[in-house]
């Protein structure tokens, strides 16, 4: 019979998730773990693997006790339209805090491509199919029969929720984060009261493009303004 372990597997599991929030894959060593988790390197390899697996057990955690934090109201059997105001209307709190804001986990490995590119599109393509479900569910009494207006616009409200995941993690400050909030609920407001499409869908694109015979004279330079750093799973 083996030694038992000194460890508790869920506890170092989000004693990992933490540090992989705050710091990002590539920034943290397997040393870094054992420090953060309480464990030496055999015991490490020996539950997870490796570095990876580990990651991505950490990942499934943050889905299953994270997630519902931000946004769990929304797949509430009760949610509606005022939830989905409530659930964004929360985020420019986080700004302007004393306390670094490590964003959305997942959001901020979509961005990294962490582990690897394959993974972090896997990873995110979760995300996004849960975020969407979740304003599909809140908006199902809003938009009467107009099914694609729906859809548009709980795309539409996952694309923000992400950007402002982005935006708390770079900082950004509370008025700009309160101003796209602002946006996309007066976006949405109009998309509901309105008995046509207000959500545009993306044009198609034509089957043949006439391409001019002599070459397109490039632009003189122009001073590109700079933008502001965006701040903010």
């Amino acid at each position: 019979m083996g030694r038992p372990k000194g460890y508790q597997r869920v506890e170092v599991i989000e004693a990992a998730m933490h540090l992989f929030w705050q710091r990002g894959y590539f920034d943290v060593s397997t040393r870094d773990l054992c420090e953060a988790m309480g464990i030496n390197m055999n015991s490490l390899y020996a539950e997870f693997g490796s570095k990876e697996a580990l990651f991505a057990v950490a990942i499934e955690h943050y889905e299953q006790h994270m997630v519902p934090y931000y946004i769990g109201a929304l797949e509430a059997p009760d949610a509606s339209i005022e939830t989905v105001r409530q659930v964004l209307a929360a985020f420019p709190a986080y700004a302007n805090t004393d306390d670094f804001v490590p964003g959305c986990l997942i959001t901020n490995t979509a961005t990294a491509g962490a582990p690897t590119p394959q993974a972090s599109r896997l990873f995110a393509a979760r995300y996004v199919e849960r975020l969407t479900g979740g304003y599909l569910h809140a908006l199902s009494d809003s938009f009467g029969g107009r099914h694609n207006d729906r859809v548009a616009a709980a795309r539409l409200l996952t694309t923000t929720t992400l950007g402002l995941f982005v935006m708390l993690r770079a900082q950004t400050s509370r008025d700009v984060l309160e101003d796209s909030v602002s946006a996309a609920l007066s976006q949405l407001d109009r998309a509901v009261d309105s008995s046509i499409p207000s959500i545009p869908s993306i044009p198609s694109i034509p089957s043949t493009i006439s391409i001019p015979s002599a070459p397109l004279t490039p632009p003189p330079p122009s001073a590109h303004p700079n933008q502001d750093n965006p701040g903010a799973s």
